[in-house]
Formats: structure tokens, C-alpha cells, sequence
């Protein structure tokens, strides 16, 4: 039985040779092997310390477990390629798209009106405010909770609502409200 000796930060390939476990062509090759995987991991690193938030955002909500789906998730990635590089696009209105990826109405709603903002040429999100609080008025209780989140994630940036809030929510909606407070948490500690 061969035990193979895992030094991370000093492998000793030649040890394997001298004991006959591997030829020396194969120590060789499993060192350059070894060594240009951690000069990519290295890399990663690098270059994830250079992201903005808006290109590390959806890794790091996969990356916490935040996404209630696949399908929440690829919704998401979605509208948050399509319009991060918008002049309106904030971290804010990253937290809607999150909740509104999650319902298809939602996204399909969202969609429409991002497309709507771009055509403007909006540099900010004021006119969603007012969309919002005219569909505020003619939503459901628990709908209109959410949109309400999402209406303050907008106002209010970089604040969380108060987590009482997922008390007037029927029991379906729960997951989402609370899962947006942590995806807040994670968008608001990107930078």
C-alpha cells in the first residue's frame, strides 16, 4: 500500500522516486503539475482581490448558498449580466433582481422594466420607486411585502429591513424575504 505524504506547501516528488514509487520523469512531471496548479489557484486569488463587486456578487451568493434554486439562480445571473454595467445599476436594485429572480412574474417584471430604465438612459433608479408604488397598491399581502423589501432596498441603501417583516408573510414567501436579507448582507459586503 503506497501512503502518499500531502506537504501542500513542500511535496517531496523525489522522496516517491527514491522509493521507488514513481520514475524520476514521473516525479518531474508530478511536481510541474502540482506546482502549475497552485500558480493557477494563485491567480484566482489574484484576480478576485481585483473584482469589483458587481463581477464577484454572484459568486459570492453561490458561494454562501443563498439561491433557492438552479433556476432562481440562472434568472438571476441573467438580469445581473444584462444590466450591471448600467449607469442605474446598484447594489440596491441587485438586491431586487435577486428577489424578483426567484418568481417569474417577478422577473419577467423586473426585466421589462430594467430594458425600460436602459432605453431611458436612467443614471438612477427613481422611476423604479415610482413603478413600485403604484404595483404596491394593487398586490397581494404578501407580494406586496416583498415589494415593499425591494422598494427599500432602493431607498435605502446599504440598509436591511427588519427582520419582523417575515411575520406578515404567507409561509411560501418566507424563504425568498429571508434569504434577501442574507443576500443583502453578503451585496452590501462587497466592495
Amino acid at each position: 500500500m503506497i501512503k502518499l505524504i500531502t506537504n501542500w506547501k513542500n511535496l517531496n516528488f523525489i522522496f516517491f522516486e527514491r522509493c521507488g514509487i514513481m520514475t524520476a520523469e514521473a516525479a518531474v512531471s508530478a511536481y510541474r503539475i502540482w506546482q502549475n496548479t497552485l500558480d493557477k489557484i494563485q491567480l484566482r486569488e489574484a484576480d478576485r482581490d481585483k473584482m469589483s463587486w458587481k463581477e464577484e456578487c454572484t459568486h459570492a451568493l453561490l458561494e454562501k448558498r443563498i439561491f433557492l434554486s438552479s433556476m432562481h439562480c440562472g434568472k438571476f445571473r441573467m438580469l445581473h449580466e444584462e444590466f450591471c454595467n448600467e449607469p442605474f445599476y446598484s447594489k440596491g436594485l441587485c438586491k431586487c433582481i435577486f428577489i424578483a429572480s426567484w418568481n417569474s412574474r417577478f422577473f419577467l417584471r423586473m426585466q421589462n422594466d430594467l430594458r425600460l430604465l436602459a432605453e431611458k438612459e436612467a443614471v438612477n433608479t427613481e422611476y423604479m420607486m415610482v413603478l413600485g408604488e403604484k404595483l404596491m397598491k394593487n398586490l397581494p399581502a404578501s407580494e406586496r411585502a416583498l415589494c415593499q423589501m425591494m422598494y427599500d432596498f432602493l431607498k435605502y441603501p446599504g440598509k436591511n429591513p427588519d427582520e419582523s417583516m417575515l411575520m406578515c408573510l404567507s409561509s411560501p414567501w418566507v424563504p425568498i424575504a429571508d434569504n434577501a436579507i442574507d443576500a443583502s448582507n453578503v451585496i452590501d459586503s462587497l466592495e
